[in-house]
């Protein structure tokens, strides 16, 4: 392996080597930023580095950092690879690219003061302390000696360090710090004095506080209200201004000495913050929550004359003309929590949620994300967002369902290039309305947790619509099942009136063997139970008793075996919710210890459930992943358990998290993967699995802290996938998804900073070795259809059966020592028999009613006669672009040999199918140049070459044995085989 750079990052007195590798084929997982419709999010703190001009914030879901070098037009990943989440970021005002971070890591040990002097792309922890403050923490390095750093401390006091962040003492003389509590978000920050008067500022809710670098006696700023001070910014020229959200703007001319309240523009607003640069002070910026008491109205105003006269920039009446455009979630998005600006450039000021201005705010545009044509989004690097789950359409390559939590559902038709606006937004409160939850759920949230694509109609898709949590006020507010069958444009509601009980809906499934208009469809509903359609969606019923469950409802995943869709097992948590995972007990539906979750499964389709893991309790388990091949193979991702598993339980082990597998249905289980518990890093907790759909030896699991594992031998061994960039990343996950059409492409949802993705090299060349020269077709001998299951791979297109007839497709033990061969059996009676061909059978249903003039052509129907099969999605992708054959062994015993016949053909678009290759028996009757009465009673090798083109999205195979209006015959078909051409 070729190393292309060396990292050391010393923690304490541990020292760890990290070796980040070039990416190429065959060598390093690099995970990647994707599907990122931009910003628009929550960040615990954002920072300017004085110096270098460059951008530092992160999630406020935790444990990520991004940077951006160009004044937020783009954005890169350098989260600590020892997991924590940062407070604040401090710029060493003499040396550019040293920067000082206050971490809360995943551990004690991680948890302190840490140094970077190349910008963020290493760390050195200098202090290992949980002495420092967190929310609305702040630090700040001493201009005139870069040695000194001072910071808010865990007691609400300050600290400060004079050997560079090493050591720290407490700097709180003075200080009220039993009554300092928090006013508003981003408050509480420390300021330097930049007029070289040595004194540090500390906002508070007592009002604006201030001590001598000299001395380090606090006391209250003369000359001002002893109230709410929210912000303070001290600039050059002897200028100070300090906003109070009760009373308004206060301006100093003289250092401190004086003050004067600015109110012109500004009366009666509830200002909040303030931002002015160094070397212009007469620039000055607020922004506002509103009038005095009200939050509900924010807005940005400016002055070029030190306050004296403010203008409106923006704020909810003025975005259009303002330039301040609604975004993807068709929210303007103003916020006051946080104004900076940028200490280089006084006209260029930016707002969270991803807005700045280059003008002085006489414009405004995005720099967290960009549309790049109408209703459609990418991303500059800093996702904000928190997701849930991604999943992928069978049919088309690069169509991608997100699900996003307060923004809800959205599309990708470009892989996760760019994002669709999400066109449940325009119609969700249609939909809520529908509904009747107009004022329940739109001013909770409108989060997607699960979606599901049908199988054979892509323009199909269920949805989920919910809150975050079960305990909002009144009434559950749980969620509600939407679905659409015109690709997303409109959507139709599913809740209480179908028989869907109001809970967050954690898993749709959708029975690929049921029929197409018809769908059974499965739903797993958080606090309820799971719930099934027979009718498409139209009405439900509960399968699940609350004495199955055991009073626990806290469903967190439903799936479906490919292998048989009467089998589906579902994953039932613990103690920990489910956004995020980390609430505890009294946060959901309410459990007692001993109410242990696990896995639970149906063998008949939901008629009957029962508890798998009977031998042992597995009680928290998040989710579940399936054999494609065997349904009695199934692995069980577990958090650690310490609530429902009481003190001196005589099974200590079933506190244990990680991952489970079972060969026997759930009946006994092996734990395979045990949750990481490090020194350094902390606890490891397994959030997300899935299994490889062609190749199950092949799994990967998301492990909070840690990062992606994966294992190419069922589960005996583990190894990071990818660690290098994935350190980078937030190490907190909710599901991880592999792409279908390329499944060593692996796809994670991180909770708080977007989708990520990355191609496993390792995996693609054990794919291509076993693959590259296989037969693409599932049950090439028709032994599964023979027997009747579990799932026939092939779908079968035949008239009616007359009375006292006999099917004419079914599967025959024809062949010695009992192998099943395709029987097509055509008798007298079925030349009248109705058409099969959809087309026909739409066109005489039209003529029955009237609508449509009859033909006159009835007296004789065609009896086409088929079995069918979707090629795998990956195999789709190896023959794309390749040359293929189609090969079968076909025997006659009555009739005209001129059928069997089979096809390959593809689907350029969604509706449109062509053939790509064909072969019939006649074909091999002309190269021998024998008759056709000669080729009775034997088998017959057929073969034929042909190519995919790169414009197929799916490929189907079928083989045909009686065509239109056909006489009666006999015919036997074994063996079909496509391949790529050597």
């Amino acid at each position: 392996m070729k190393f292309s750079r060396r990292r050391f990052i010393k923690v304490g007195g541990i020292c760890i080597f990290l070796a980040l590798c070039e990416s190429g084929r065959g060598e390093e997982t690099v995970w990647q930023v994707t599907a990122d419709p931009g910003g628009n999010g929550g960040c615990t703190f954002t920072a300017i580095d004085s110096i270098t001009g460059h951008m530092f914030t992160d999630s406020d879901m935790s444990r990520s950092m991004f940077r951006s070098n160009n004044k937020g037009d783009s954005w890169r990943p350098i989260a600590n690879p020892i997991t924590g989440t940062p407070f604040w970021v401090a710029g060493d005002p003499k040396e550019p690219f040293t920067i000082y971070m206050n971490q809360l890591g995943a551990s004690a040990e991680s948890s302190g003061i840490w140094r970077s002097t190349d910008d963020g792309d290493t760390w050195v922890q200098i202090c290992q302390s949980n002495r420092f403050g967190k929310n609305n923490s702040s630090g700040i390095v001493d201009p005139e000696n870069a040695k000194t750093i001072y910071a808010t401390a865990a007691d609400r006091g300050v600290l400060r360090s004079v050997d560079g962040g090493v050591s720290w003492r407490d700097w709180s003389a003075g200080l009220p710090k039993e009554k300092l509590k928090n006013a508003y978000p981003f408050a509480h920050k420390l300021k330097i004095d930049e007029n070289g008067a040595e004194r540090v500022f500390y906002p508070m809710n007592l009002g604006l506080y201030e001590a001598s670098t000299t001395d380090g006696n606090w006391r209250l700023a003369p000359g001002l209200p002893a109230s709410v001070c929210s912000d303070v910014a001290a600039c050059g020229e002897s200028c100070i201004y300090a906003v109070f959200p009760g009373s308004g703007l206060y301006i100093s001319r003289d250092d401190g000495e004086t003050w004067q309240k600015q109110s012109n523009g500004l009366e009666g607003k509830s200002i909040i913050r303030v931002a002015a640069t160094h070397d212009r002070p007469d620039i000055v910026y607020v922004s506002t929550a509103g009038e005095i008491g009200d939050v509900g109205r924010q807005a940005i105003y400016g002055s070029r004359d030190y306050g004296s006269r403010f203008e409106i920039l923006s704020d909810a009446k003025f975005h259009e003309g303002m330039n301040w455009v609604p975004n993807y979630r068709q929210e303007e998005g103003v916020s006051a929590r946080e104004l900076f600006v940028d200490p280089h450039d006084p006209l260029t000021v930016y707002v969270i949620r991803g807005m700045k201005s280059t003008d002085g705010g006489r414009t405004w545009r995005h720099y967290g994300m960009k549309e790049v044509s109408p209703d459609r989004w990418e991303g500059t690097g800093l996702p904000l967002l928190t997701e849930y789950r991604a999943v992928f359409d069978p049919n088309r390559r690069n169509f991608v369902w997100l699900g996003y939590s307060d923004t809800g559902l959205m599309l990708s038709e470009d892989g996760g290039e760019t994002v669709n606006d999400p066109r449940i937004t325009h119609s969700r409160g249609e939909v809520n309305q529908l509904a009747y939850w107009r004022d329940r759920l739109v001013p909770v949230s409108a989060s997607c947790v699960s979606m599901a694509v049908d199988p054979d109609l892509s323009t199909t898709v269920y949805g989920s619509i919910s809150g975050k949590t079960m305990a909002i006020g009144a009434g559950e507010r749980g969620g509600m099942v939407i679905k659409t069958v015109d690709d997303g444009w409109n959507w139709i509601p599913i809740y209480e009136k179908n028989g869907l009980g109001d809970g967050i809906v954690r898993g749709i499934v959708i029975d690929p063997s049921s029929p197409v208009h018809d769908r059974t469809v499965y739903v797993a509903s958080f606090s309820k139970g799971v719930y099934k359609s027979i009718d498409d969606g139209k009405t439900f019923r509960s399968t699940t008793s609350s004495a199955l469950l055991g009073g626990n409802t806290r469903l967190m995943g439903l799936q479906m075996a490919s292998s048989d869709p009467q089998t589906l097992y579902l994953a039932v948590g613990g103690s920990n919710g489910i956004r995020p995972l980390y609430m505890g007990p009294d946060s959901y539906p309410m459990v007692k210890p001993g109410m242990y979750g696990g896995v639970f499964r149906t063998g008949d389709g939901g008629r009957s459930w029962e508890k798998c893991n009977k031998t042992r309790e597995i009680p928290s388990v998040q989710d579940v992943a399936i054999d494609p091949t065997n349904p009695k193979i199934v692995y069980a991702a577990a958090y650690s358990e310490n609530y429902l598993v009481p003190e001196g339980s005589p099974h200590p082990e079933w506190r244990q998290g990680g991952v489970f597998r079972s060969i026997d249905g759930g009946d006994t289980w092996e734990r395979v993967f045990a949750s990481p518990n490090d020194t350094v890093k902390g606890k490891g907790e397994v959030q997300g699995i899935c299994i490889n759909p062609v190749d199950p030896d092949i799994l990967y699991i998301a492990v909070e802290n840690f990062g992606i594992y994966g294992t190419y031998d069922s589960g005996k061994t583990w190894q990071l996938v990818g660690q290098a960039s994935m350190d980078r990343l937030q190490r907190r996950f909710h599901s991880i998804e592999i792409n279908p059409h390329d499944p060593a492409e692996v796809w994670v949802a991180h909770f708080g900073t977007g989708f990520s993705k990355g191609i496993d090299y390792r995996a693609r060349k054990i794919m291509e070795g076993r693959f590259l020269s296989a037969n693409f077709i599932r049950d090439p001998g028709f032994e599964e259809f023979g027997r009747g299951g579990p799932y026939p791979a092939w779908k079968v297109g035949e008239p009616p059966v007359p009375a006292g007839g006999k099917p004419v497709v079914s599967a025959s033990a024809f062949a010695k020592g009992g192998h099943y061969s395709l029987w097509f059996n055509l008798t007298p009676a079925y030349p009248a028999a109705p058409s099969t061909i959809p087309g026909e059978v739409e066109e005489k249903r039209l003529e029955d009613e009237g609508l449509l003039p009859g033909k006159g052509r009835r007296s004789r129907g065609e009896t086409e006669s088929w079995v069918q099969q979707k090629i795998n999605p990956y195999f789709t992708t190896l023959m794309r672009g390749q040359r293929v054959a189609l090969e079968m062994d076909v025997f006659i015993a009555k009739g005209s040999p001129s059928r069997p016949e089979a096809f390959l053909s593809e689907a350029r678009d969604y509706n449109v199918q062509w053939v790509d290759v064909q072969t019939y028996l006649s074909d091999v009757r002309s190269a021998l140049g024998i008759s056709a009465s000669a080729m009775k009673g034997k088998w017959y090798h057929v073969k034929s070459i042909g190519s995919v083109t790169e414009r197929a999205e799916y490929l189907t195979l079928t083989v045909s044995g009686v065509g239109a209006g056909s006489s009666p015959v006999e015919a036997y078909v074994d063996n079909v085989r496509v391949s790529l051409v050597p």
